[in-house]
């Protein structure tokens, strides 16, 4: 048995966690593509988006080198394991693919929770965090 439901769980508790704990504050904005996505639709400056996408990618390196650091890994031990399956030639281009497409309903989801024409029922943390 694997480990993978129990991890996928932690992280979206850990996401609902946050957005429950920060968005008031700051709207929770963690991704950078929903900072891009924010940008493009002009719901965010420019200038703050680009500040929050490189405060966003900085602090994801960062989490990542301590999570490595606290739990023994290095980068050999690290081996990038994950779902995508199939011949060699084309599981970038899956693993592309595959990325796009969760990334397309991760900002769905924000957009329709943060729409103001919705009645507002407290569970966009839940439903941006699974």
């Amino acid at each position: 048995p694997t480990a993978t439901l129990a991890i996928s769980l932690v992280f979206g508790f850990t996401i609902f966690v946050l957005i429950h704990c920060f968005g008031h504050i700051s709207g929770a904005n963690i991704n950078p593509a929903v900072t891009l996505a924010l940008v493009a639709t002009k719901q965010m400056e420019p200038v703050k988006g680009a500040a929050y996408a490189v405060a966003q990618c900085l602090g994801s390196i960062l989490a990542s080198a301590l999570i490595m650091g606290t739990s023994g890994l290095n980068t050999n031990t690290m081996s990038g394991a994950n779902w995508i399956s199939g011949p060699d030639d084309t599981k970038v281009v899956h693993a592309f693919i595959s990325e796009m497409l969760l990334t397309g309903v991760l900002v769905l989801t924000v957009f329709a929770t943060i729409d103001p024409s919705r009645e507002d029922t407290h569970l966009g943390p839940m439903a941006i965090g699974f």
